[in-house]
């Protein structure tokens, strides 16, 4: 079915796949083992950010299989340094809500609390030095959609690190979601300052990987947690850091994930991420967004 559709509604896919011997043409007419299988998915081009930014509505399918709804349009945070246009069909965005509710219940967040996004506020009028809040009575669908919540803030992130500052502790969140480069940031000049934060129940990190000192320096700025999550606005949720480890909780029912090496090969089960060894350099992964 998947090939199906690149065949008829994604002609970049399918020259992709085709190329790499995943066409449909090649499967009916060669019997594959399921070790060539594998070596010919590992062999498709990792898709590069630049690609994604460059090819733009050639990504985008002409036509959604039956049953998937409507779809919209969004552009990610550009917290790569360009803005991405993606379309989401109505099982993606489902997918979406399903796992945003899941992290609320496995994290057991007071819904009652004050929720402050540092983000892109597309909305904001002027760009100026100064902190630009917009504050909304709830959380926002689809929290508040089951659930009774307290308010939400949008902080924009186009502000002086200095003047991030200042606005969250005229806030006073209980949560506080943003980059972590930018929560780093805000916690070092809030340290070198001399500034004492507001309690904060828990800081999360989404959309960038985590530096290894920010959950310490997180702890002894503003004495709060710190949870990741491995987002991308092309891809929705594909991971939640683990509670109790130092793992990962893959959002299986969304993506297949593919953890690489240096060389964009698959690692060995087992592998040592610790120590002297170089971490992989990439995750791979595939989604219902193909």
């Amino acid at each position: 079915m998947l090939l199906a559709h690149a065949e008829t509604s994604l002609p970049f896919w399918h020259r992709r796949l085709r190329d790499a011997g995943l066409d449909r043409a090649t499967l009916r007419s060669e019997t594959i083992e399921a070790d060539a299988w594998e070596e010919r998915w590992a062999s498709l081009p990792i898709l590069s950010r630049t690609e994604v930014q460059s090819l733009d509505d050639q990504l985008h399918s002409r036509e959604l299989p039956t049953g998937h709804g409507e779809n919209g349009e969004f552009t990610t945070s550009g917290s790569s340094g360009r803005p991405v246009r993606i379309i989401r069909s109505s099982p993606d965005y489902f997918y979406w809500q399903a796992f945003q509710l899941r992290e609320h219940v496995w994290r057991e967040r007071d819904l009652s609390g004050t929720f402050l996004s540092i983000l892109r506020d597309d909305r904001r009028e002027r760009l100026d030095e100064t902190a630009h809040l917009r504050w909304k009575d709830d959380w926002g669908p689809p929290t508040s959609v089951v659930w009774p919540t307290g308010p939400s803030v949008l902080l924009d992130y186009r502000a002086p690190t200095h003047a991030l500052v200042d606005a969250l502790c005229e806030v006073g969140p209980d949560y506080l979601c943003t980059f972590p480069s930018l929560l780093l940031e805000i916690l070092r000049c809030a340290r070198d300052a001399g500034t004492t934060m507001p309690p904060l129940r828990e800081a999360i990190a989404v959309g960038e990987a985590t530096p290894p000192e920010l959950s310490a320096l997180c702890r002894e700025v503003w004495d709060a947690p710190l949870t990741s999550t491995y987002t991308a606005a092309e891809t929705g949720q594909i991971a939640y850091r683990c509670r109790e480890e130092e793992r990962w909780h893959l959002q299986s029912e969304k993506a297949v994930i593919e953890v690489l090496d240096e060389e964009a090969r698959p690692c060995a089960p087992g592998r040592d991420w610790t120590g002297d060894r170089h971490p992989p350099a990439q995750l791979r992964h595939a989604t219902a967004a193909l």
